[in-house]
């Protein structure tokens, strides 16, 4: 890294690599988050076990994306338009591993715009509420960067979850 005054912010200095590492060791957690946004949404109850089939598949499905969302955005996004539909597919439906996957693919083809752009808005939407809220805990609030970084991804972050799983919901029915 390069020399900073202090209090200069560390948050969104990363390499591609170290994002990419980030995004991967964090990549569990944001799939649990995902599992319970689709419980909660979906006031569902599922067992232990199927909720561990759910973390490894959408851990599994999370990892290129993870490679891609550093440089790439877009590429991500799109990703996840066509395969992160396991998550929920596994949540609400009665299929295996393969099957959610296959499902997945089903949604994705039954409208690919709506799949890639209500999660690419919802991505957008993220970044620009974490951006203004992250500055008003900085400047307004006192905290440092990244205290104010993580504050703000606390916050903002399940806004993303439960409207992917509302975009599951819409596309269900364009499926049949």
């Amino acid at each position: 890294y390069a020399a900073r005054a202090p209090g200069e912010s560390i948050a969104f200095d990363r390499t591609f690599l170290e994002q990419a590492i980030v995004l991967l060791a964090l990549a569990p957690f944001l799939t649990a988050a995902y599992l319970r946004a689709c419980l909660v949404e979906g006031k569902s109850q599922i067992t232990p076990g199927r909720a561990a089939t759910v973390l490894v598949a959408g851990t599994i499905v999370f990892v290129p994306a993870a490679f891609t969302l550093g440089w790439f955005s877009l590429l991500g996004i799109a990703w996840l338009g066509c395969l992160g539909w396991v998550v929920p597919v596994l949540v609400n439906e009665p299929v295996g591993v393969a099957g959610a996957a296959r499902r997945s693919l089903v949604l994705f083809r039954a409208d690919p715009a709506h799949a890639i752009g209500g999660l690419a808005a919802l991505v957008l939407l993220f970044y620009v509420t974490r951006r203004v809220l992250e500055l008003l805990l900085r400047e307004q609030a006192g905290n440092g960067a990244v205290v104010a970084a993580a504050l703000a991804d606390l916050v903002i972050s399940p806004v993303v979850f439960l409207g992917a799983v509302r975009v599951y919901r819409d596309l269900v029915p364009r499926v049949g």
